[in-house]
């Protein structure tokens, strides 16, 4: 087997993690907070499940945040200034599920463009 049929065997187990019929529950959910129009109150947005050793192998911003001095203890994170889909496409790229790029606005690309500097991916 070549190196790019291994690397993509490897991607596709990753991105099996994300579907709950695998059988490895995650063990953090990212609730996205923010506002609804009109509101002034912030609200949940929506939740997004991760596992922590995925994430915190491919970003150094979770790797302290799940294994560092300062540690997260809590498996719920509220996460600000964002929205859900820009989060939930941040993940799926960690994840290395298809995404269409081409089919964001450019505002969309902005929001997740951000996420990836903030999170150092």
């Amino acid at each position: 087997m070549s190196s790019t049929q291994s690397s993509q065997g490897k991607y596709t187990m990753i991105s099996s993690l994300t579907d709950s019929s695998f059988g490895i529950p995650t063990d953090v959910t990212f609730q996205i907070m923010g506002f609804e129009d009109g509101k002034e109150k912030e609200v949940l947005l929506g939740e997004v499940r991760g596992h922590k050793i995925i994430l915190g192998m491919l970003s150094s911003v979770f790797k302290r945040g799940f294994f560092g001095p300062a540690k997260e203890t809590k498996d719920i994170v509220p996460v600000k200034e964002t929205t859900l889909e820009a989060f939930q496409k941040m993940l799926d790229y960690i994840y290395n599920k298809d995404i269409d790029w081409s089919a964001l606005t450019v505002l969309e690309l902005y929001d997740v463009v951000n996420l990836a500097e903030k999170y150092d991916i």
